[in-house]
C-alpha cells in the first residue's frame, strides 16, 4: 500500500506562504522564488502544487477573498433573520478584520486590483457580495424605508467597514472600529 499523498497539505502551506509573501511585500513583490525562500523549499516545489506565478496568485486571491466572505456570510447563515443586520455590523467592525494578516491582505489585493484584471475581479466580487447581503438585511429590517435610501446606506457602511481596519492600523483613532460601528448604526437610525 502507499503513502498517502500530501499534495493537499503541501499546497495549503505554500499558499499560506504565498498570502505572507503577499502581506510582506505586495503582490507586484510576490514571485515564485519569493514565495519559495518564504517556504523554505525550491521553486520548482512551488511551480509543482502552484503552477506559474499567475496560476499561485490566483488561487491565493480566491482562498483569501473566500475565508474573508466566510466571516460574513457565515454569520448572515447561522444567525435569526431579524438579527442578521446587527451581526453582520458586528463582523464589519470587529476583530476578525482588522487582524493584521487578513486587513493587510485585503488592503495589498485592493492595490493590486487596479492594476490586474483577475484581482479585481475577485476583490469586486466580494464587495459585491457584501453588498447583497447586507442590502438584503437592510431590506428587510426597514421595509418601509425608500429603496435608493437603504442602498445608499449599505453603500455607506461598506465604506466604513472597508476604511476602519485600514485607519485602525494607522492609529489614527485607537476607537476607530467602535466608532465606525456606531456610525454605522446611526446612518441605520436615519432610515
Amino acid at each position: 500500500m502507499g503513502r498517502p499523498s500530501l499534495a493537499t497539505e503541501r499546497r495549503a502551506e505554500l499558499l499560506d506562504a504565498v498570502e505572507a509573501c503577499i502581506t510582506a511585500r505586495g503582490v507586484t513583490g510576490t514571485t515564485v522564488a519569493a514565495v519559495a525562500e518564504l517556504a523554505g523549499t525550491q521553486p520548482s516545489k512551488v511551480h509543482h502544487y502552484l503552477g506559474s506565478r499567475s496560476e499561485m496568485l490566483t488561487a491565493a486571491v480566491a482562498r483569501a477573498v473566500g475565508r474573508v466572505e466566510a466571516l460574513v456570510v457565515d454569520a448572515m447563515t447561522s444567525t435569526p433573520p431579524d438579527q442578521r443586520l446587527q451581526a453582520q455590523l458586528d463582523v464589519l467592525f470587529g476583530a476578525d478584520l482588522t487582524e493584521p494578516r487578513v486587513n493587510q491582505l485585503i488592503d495589498h489585493l485592493v492595490a493590486a486590483s487596479y492594476l490586474d484584471e483577475a484581482i479585481h475581479r475577485a476583490v469586486a466580487t466580494m464587495y459585491e457580495r457584501f453588498l447583497a447581503i447586507l442590502v438584503d438585511s437592510i431590506d428587510a429590517t426597514y421595509p418601509t424605508a425608500d429603496a435608493s435610501r437603504r442602498r445608499s446606506t449599505a453603500v455607506a457602511i461598506l465604506a466604513l467597514a472597508h476604511a476602519s481596519p485600514t485607519i485602525d492600523s494607522l492609529g489614527i483613532d485607537p476607537d476607530t472600529m467602535q466608532h465606525n460601528h456606531e456610525a454605522a448604526r446611526a446612518l441605520l437610525r436615519h432610515l
